[in-house]
């Protein structure tokens, strides 16, 4: 059976839901389904979570930021495929999209490291 990782703990789930591909429905992988207490459990743990990242200082969010997108673009092979078998979507753009998501997080370390409270459009 699959876990989910709920407030720094694998939680085993009492049931699977199957993922099937948009274009022929063949069910290629099963992801865990978490029951409403797992749910209140992740909302409380992200709700702490906000708390330590509102202690920490600008620049340590900005190193555990920039960490996040080192780990992402890690797998933005492995995260592109996914995408592509999820949505169908063609892997050069899945490719596209995931490498976007690395350079958004680059983007959003940088400027969380500029406290002067302003908007920063991404489109």
């Amino acid at each position: 059976m699959r876990k989910n990782y709920i407030a720094g703990e694998w939680r085993e789930a009492k049931q699977a839901l199957p993922v099937a591909h948009p274009y022929d429905g063949e069910v290629f992988d099963e992801v865990p389904s978490a029951e409403p207490a797992d749910a209140a459990r992740a909302i409380d743990a992200a709700v702490r979570g906000v708390a330590q990242l509102r202690a920490m200082g600008a620049h340590k969010r900005y190193l555990a930021t920039l960490k996040a997108a080192e780990l992402l673009e890690e797998r933005v092979e492995e995260f592109s495929q996914a995408i592509t078998a999820e949505n169908g979507k063609p892997l050069a753009e899945a490719r596209a999209e995931a490498s976007r998501s690395v350079d958004i997080i680059r983007l959003s370390a940088f400027e969380g490291a500029h406290l002067r409270g302003d908007q920063l459009p991404l489109e």
